[in-house]
């Protein structure tokens, strides 16, 4: 019988479930998503760092710009950093 074979980029939460498979947790996408809808309603757009290397100071975190004068607002935010500042409540 083949293994299945997982694309861990794919994978937000590694946790290994009952039979040692990977186990995907979404929440933190779900709350990205929010974050970015809130953003473009009030004219911002959220770029997302591309690290991948889970020591480097950029990693999971976000830029904040203004859209119409393209203007950077905030750099290194974290996603609770970007829910308070749209005054989100992350466990909705």
């Amino acid at each position: 019988m083949k293994e299945k074979i997982v694309n861990k980029s794919k994978i937000m939460n590694n946790d290994r479930n009952k039979n040692g498979g990977f186990q995907m947790v979404y929440s933190d996408k779900v709350r990205e998503n929010r974050v970015r809808r809130h953003a473009k309603k009030e004219g911002y757009y959220i770029k997302k760092y591309r690290t991948t290397e889970g020591r480097s100071i950029n990693y999971g975190m976000y830029t904040l710009i203004r859209i119409q004068p393209n203007i950077v607002e905030a750099e290194r935010i974290s996603l609770e950093g970007l829910e308070n500042f749209f005054e989100i409540d992350p466990k909705k």
